[in-house]
């Protein structure tokens, strides 16, 4: 049976009953959150439907891990609710949430092309500032060492390495 979840107003799944119980045990959701399956007439308690998980023992609460998406809007990827995100970003998402993170993402041009600027525009400003960084270390080392750089590459007919 494929189980669906209701998430922030937004279906996600379909997962498996074992994997259903898996995150109910884990406490990543909760008995009372929203489930559909083929058959049932509408979104219902998974608790109406599915058998209760074992017992675990008291876990501490999770703080949420909050991150800014494009748009400036929260999103709480413990529950993976990426509203505000475009549709690519939220499927390349879903994809790499469900992989456990071994999926890590497919190739993004404008990442690519734009690098900084799009690290920017997404907010990961550390890898902003190291994509600026590379730039100006290989122009210093260009500025200072070009000449011999060039010089040997003419004179000594080899590269430096």
């Amino acid at each position: 049976m494929q189980i669906y979840l209701l998430q922030n107003g937004q279906q996600i799944g379909p997962f498996t009953v074992e994997v259903i119980l898996g995150m109910l045990s884990t406490r990543y959701i909760a008995p009372t959150d929203q489930g559909w399956h083929e058959g049932l007439a509408g979104w219902q308690p998974l608790n109406t439907f599915l058998p209760s998980p074992p017992p675990q023992p008291p876990m501490p609460v999770p703080v949420p891990v909050m991150s800014y998406g494009r748009t400036g809007q929260q999103m709480n990827v413990n529950r993976l609710n990426v509203t505000g995100l475009a549709p690519y970003y939220q499927e390349e998402f879903q994809r790499i949430y469900d992989s456990g993170e071994s999926y890590q993402g497919k190739w993004n041009w404008a990442a690519f092309l734009f690098g900084p600027f799009w690290a920017i525009s997404k907010g990961t400003f550390h890898f902003a500032l190291i994509g600026c960084l590379v730039p100006i270390i290989s122009a210093f080392i260009y500025g200072s060492r070009g000449n011999y750089i060039y010089y040997t590459l003419h004179v000594k007919r080899q590269q430096l390495w």
